[in-house]
């Protein structure tokens, strides 16, 4: 596989989901393939895409947010959502909150659950102390050093 890593000096300072909702299908636009967006955004056209959803914080917690954030972030979710050709999410409860939130848009879509995953054999629960979790780096399920 010969991969090309181009930069796009002219855009380094726009945002990236505008970059890869409004500029990025007429790079992409000739391409054949499906891209698959992992932050929320993904090109308004050009080719089949597949979104994941992490959360929704722009839309339940927006105090949490920085103005530009929250802005970018609901222009990009709600923009992506419109055009995605498939969708998942990390979670059921995403999943649930996805629907109930967004009912027009997600409404006969297929929507898969694909969970965020830790291995194990690199983590492992050294102790817990109320809400408190400490995870450790192991190497073959043993402590570093030991």
């Amino acid at each position: 596989i010969n991969n090309k890593i181009l930069e796009y000096g002219l855009f380094k300072y726009l945002p990236g989901s505008i970059f890869i909702t409004t500029i990025l299908p007429f790079i992409l636009f000739f391409k054949k393939g499906i891209f698959w967006g992992g932050g929320h955004a993904i090109p308004l056209f050009g080719m089949k895409s597949i979104l994941t959803i992490h959360d929704l914080v722009a839309f339940e917690h927006p105090s949490t947010m920085t103005a530009q954030g929250l802005i970018l972030n609901k222009f990009s979710v709600y923009v992506s959502l419109l055009f995605a050709h498939r969708l998942t999410t990390v979670s059921i409860f995403t999943k649930k909150r996805l629907v109930i939130l967004f009912p027009k848009l997600v409404n006969n879509r297929k929507i898969t659950v694909v969970p965020n995953s830790v291995d194990q054999n690199v983590f492992f629960l050294l102790f817990a102390k109320g809400n408190c979790l400490s995870l450790t780096p192991t190497r073959r399920g043993r402590l570093f050093g030991q």
